[in-house]
């Protein structure tokens, strides 16, 4: 199972995203102390794999990162220190999510920023951990594993950043895993 988390109003995120964020148009900010998110998941009796590709609000003077912890319940899966932008990786265990069709994760962020206290900006929102894109894969023990290797062509996409989006999206479609891979170039380094 491979599943795409494209965050904002351009993204494929409708009723998971719970309390504790402000979407933007290609992009969420973590709000506050405390963000929730529902995934989808097959239920299977195997570990699930989360990367999401994010930025912290970060002040280098009094606040040179910010913290992250994912809980699922009382269960706390990864702890991060974030300094810049970056791909983050959380694991699911197995019992978490056997038997099951959908999780909840807690995001906890307790020092958000706002960006007025120290930019040039009239933005008051506590702001702390900005999610651009995700993805969720798990194992499916049915498939040999050269079929979830295998990449036949590659799609290169030049534009500007809804370039970059659509690229990410087209990427982790199930239907196109192993068959097609996208890569994004961006016009103004070629």
């Amino acid at each position: 199972m491979d599943y795409a988390l494209i965050f904002g109003n351009i993204g494929n995120l409708g009723n998971e995203i719970g309390t504790g964020w402000s979407i933007e148009d290609a992009y969420a900010w973590a709000v506050g102390a405390e963000s929730r998110l529902t995934l989808p998941v097959s239920g299977r009796d195997s570990a699930c794999m989360l990367r999401f590709d994010v930025h912290p609000l970060i002040d280098p003077k009094s606040q040179p990162h910010q913290s992250l912890t994912f809980l699922c319940g009382a269960n706390v899966l990864a702890r991060f220190q974030l300094e810049r932008r970056g791909t983050i990786e959380i694991e699911i265990p197995a019992q978490l999510v056997a038997g099951r069709d959908r999780i909840e994760l807690s995001l906890i962020h307790p020092q958000p920023l706002r960006p007025a206290d120290f930019l040039d900006s009239k933005d008051t929102r506590p702001l702390s951990v900005c999610f651009h894109s995700g993805r969720l894969s798990q194992e499916d023990p049915t498939l040999p594993v050269s079929a979830l290797t295998r990449t036949e062509t590659v799609a290169v996409v030049v534009g500007n950043y809804s370039a970059l989006q659509l690229a990410r999206i087209a990427r982790n479609l199930p239907s196109l895993r192993g068959r097609c891979d996208f890569v994004y170039a961006d016009p103004s380094t070629l």
